[in-house]
């Protein structure tokens, strides 16, 4: 047991042990898990035929392992080429993908039977007293050659193609790592293993062998960049496995059997841990696989709702539109029936009309509640600024509702800070609805005391301030009252026609100013104080 043959067992205990993991660990059933597998099994028991061929000394026994040495590898091209076909391909048709894997395999099958049934490739084995073992080749040599040749230049063509076809410049890279990364294995190995023995040159024929580690290397580092298989746990498995090698082939070579035991008894210690250390690396890999599915889920289902959210969108605006015309003729006739337009009404029936006029008055508001939210979501809120006096706004809108809070009997008041200007380069239309919304949700929501108005100027600030004895918010209601939907608990006692909407509009519509709006309150029944600030001009 030479150290080549130490080096040929630690290499096969990788290769076999690494196979296995993938194929247990790693998506069973996969076609890149299979053919990895397959690929490691036939470069294993390949490698276990050098050793035992290189070990013996039986010239009958000599002969069979040298007909398994080159009987076995005749897969290996196949595997590479399995792996090259489907990294780069995608069959439409059962029938074609079937013939890309029945043809090679027959022809493969063909040449491992003609290698131990005939001798027309391996012929003979000479023993010399010194130095590697002689294989004797027959007529056919040079076809089993060319086989090898055929198929990884077919490998090595699909490489080129992907490459040339690819786009993304990390494709690139890693498509030209794997072609680099086998290639030079491989020519080292088909020098060594089959065109340096025909020519009688038979020194190294074991490198092929060894060189296959860095071949299959490269094929699991494509495999892993490809995202098939989880890069944690190969690597962890790789190095329980390049560890574990090490130690069986330590265990080889001893003085005496109190050494030996020792040996066995840390190889079967290693061994424990190491099983306890891949299960963990493969729980973890497990927990991150359910994490990442569940973002995808997540991802999906969000674009989902975003898709949803633009319909109710559109549904919304096309919906309020719809009934807002109606709605305007509705108000319309309501107005000119109580104004005696058509002649002298009935006073009994003004109630019933005012109440329709009332209704439809309300009912407006909420559609363009509705069409303001569907705009903003849309992004088709258009904003007309320009300069103007926001205490003269403010005053207009007070004088509006006015008769409203008297109506009520509250206490209606409107001042400034008397530091002006106070003008500011926003949409007056947009502004004043902001202002109305507050004052009028104000006098809403104040059964009984007052709502004060003012405008002040703090800085480069324009402030609006409307403070009311009103129901108030407590703290859990403040920190979403500006949400869509959103109204405080105490409202619906007070006023049931709230849509939710009107402060969430008034929102957004400060915000894309570059202002501010917030709410302060003590808590409820202890009133409210809404401020609005804008930039000054």
């Amino acid at each position: 047991m030479d150290f080549i043959n130490i080096s040929l067992i630690v290499a096969v205990g990788v290769t076999l042990l690494l196979g296995t993991s993938i194929y247990l660990h790693h998506r069973k059933g996969d076609k890149f898990t299979i053919i990895f597998s397959l690929l490691a099994l036939s470069i294993g028991l390949w490698s276990v035929a050098m050793i035992i061929f290189r070990y013996i000394a039986h010239e009958g026994f000599t002969f069979i392992f040298a007909q398994f040495l080159y009987a076995i590898p005749v897969f290996i091209p196949i595997f590479f080429y399995y792996f090259t076909t489907f990294f780069t391909k995608k069959f439409s048709h059962k029938l074609v993908a079937f013939l890309h894997i029945a043809i090679p395999l027959g022809i493969a099958g063909g040449i491992f039977f003609s290698v131990f049934f005939t001798d027309s490739i391996v012929t003979g084995v000479v023993i010399p007293p010194e130095g590697e073992k002689q294989i004797l080749f027959g007529q056919s040599y040079f076809l089993y050659i060319l086989y090898y040749f055929f198929f990884f230049g077919l490998a090595f063509v699909n490489l080129f193609k992907r490459y040339s076809l690819a786009v993304d410049e990390l494709l690139r890279k890693q498509l030209f790592m794997l072609v680099i990364g086998t290639s030079i294995p491989l020519t080292l190995g088909l020098m060594t293993n089959l065109i340096l023995p025909w020519f009688g040159l038979y020194q190294f024929n074991w490198f092929a062998n060894l060189s296959s580690i860095i071949f299959m290397g490269f094929i699991l580092f494509a495999i892993v960049q490809y995202k098939l298989f989880n890069l944690s746990v190969v690597a962890t498995e790789l190095f329980v496995l390049f560890i574990l090698s090490l130690l069986v082939a330590d265990m080889l070579i001893f003085n005496s059997t109190t050494e030996l035991s020792i040996k066995v008894l840390l190889f079967i210690s290693v061994a424990l841990l190491s099983v306890f250390l891949i299960r963990g690396a493969y729980k973890e890999m497990l927990q991150r696989e359910r994490i990442e599915k569940l973002a995808q889920d997540l991802e999906k289902a969000n674009v989902r709702l975003r898709e949803l959210d633009k319909l109710k969108s559109e549904f919304v605006s096309i919906a309020s539109h719809q009934l807002r015309s109606p709605l305007t003729a509705i108000k319309g006739y309501a107005s000119m029936l109580l104004e005696d337009s058509y002649g002298k009404f009935p006073e009994k029936a003004k109630e019933a009309v005012t109440r329709i006029f009332d209704s439809s008055n309300l009912m407006t508001a909420s559609i363009e509640d509705f069409l303001n939210v569907s705009r903003i979501e849309q992004g088709r809120m258009k904003y007309e600024k320009s300069d103007f006096d926001l205490a003269s706004i403010a005053e207009t809108v007070f004088h509006e509702l006015e008769p409203i809070a008297k109506k009520k009997h509250l206490e209606f008041s409107f001042g400034t800070d008397n530091k002006g200007p106070y003008t500011i380069h926003a949409d007056l239309g947009k502004i004043k609805q902001v202002l109305s919304n507050l004052i009028d949700n104000a006098i809403k929501y104040t059964p009984t005391g007052g709502v004060r108005m003012l405008v002040s100027r703090q800085g480069d600030v324009v402030q609006f301030k409307v403070k009311d004895t009103g129901i108030g918010a407590s703290k859990e209601t403040i920190a979403k009252l500006f949400d869509r939907f959103v109204r405080a608990k105490n409202a619906n006692k007070v006023n049931v026609t709230g849509s939710g909407l009107g402060l969430y509009v008034a929102k957004q519509m400060v915000e894309a100013h570059d202002g501010k709006i917030w709410i302060e309150s003590e808590g409820e029944g202890k009133g409210s104080t809404f401020i609005v600030e804008l930039k000054a001009v």
